[in-house]
């Protein structure tokens, strides 16, 4: 069997990701959200993941280490990961209308989240915060590189009245207030480091 991807080593968790490359983007059009500009004829340098340094591509060296990957980005620009702060991958597409969609069956819905994490992270969405149903083990899977997807934020399991807005199948209705408070203690245990969980 053709293996599709480097296997990193890891006996416990084998789909674990090996280290990532060192590149180094060369002559970019770097586009800063913060300021409203973009500046031009940078060099960025990433190194595990990250952004380890950005200088003028014409004061940087011409001199790289060995095992950089060096791009030239000429006419290219460089967008910081950009954030999705309102999704619900508990309902991937997949029917023609809303009924069916929440009348799917739990096992389905979960074998499509994985593909619609993917689409996001390929769409530029490095990060996305998830309003409501996405479960604290999509969550690790993709931290862990089991599959691929945006680094993700959740509230857990969405709760709401009977006959609310999202009173469908990937919610939890509660009609008294001391029960809403229950449940969600139930859940809390379990997801609350994942809730106050940030980037590392």
């Amino acid at each position: 069997m053709v293996s599709l991807r480097k296997a990193p080593g890891n006996i416990i968790k084998p789909w674990k990701l090996p280290s990532q490359n060192v590149y180094v983007l060369s002559n970019a059009n770097l586009v800063d959200p913060t300021e409203g500009k973009i500046h031009k004829g940078l060099t960025v340098k990433l190194s595990g993941g990250r952004v380890k340094s950005i200088t003028s591509t014409k004061e940087s060296s011409s001199e790289h280490q060995h095992g950089e990957i060096n791009i030239d980005c000429t006419g290219k620009y460089l967008c910081p990961g950009l954030i999705d702060c309102h999704v619900h991958l508990a309902h991937p597409p997949g029917e023609e209308t809303l009924d069916a969609l929440v009348n799917v069956p739990k096992d389905v819905v979960l074998f499509r989240q994985p593909f619609v994490a993917q689409a996001m992270l390929e769409r530029g969405f490095t990060s996305a915060r998830d309003c409501g149903g996405a479960s604290l083990a999509l969550k690790e899977a993709i931290e862990e590189g089991a599959i691929f997807g945006p680094r993700l934020f959740i509230s857990g399991h969405a709760i709401s009245q009977t006959g609310g807005m999202i009173s469908h199948s990937f919610s939890r209705k509660s009609e008294e207030s001391n029960r809403t408070r229950a449940r969600r203690r139930t859940q809390v245990p379990r997801e609350r480091n994942s809730l106050l969980r940030r980037p590392r």
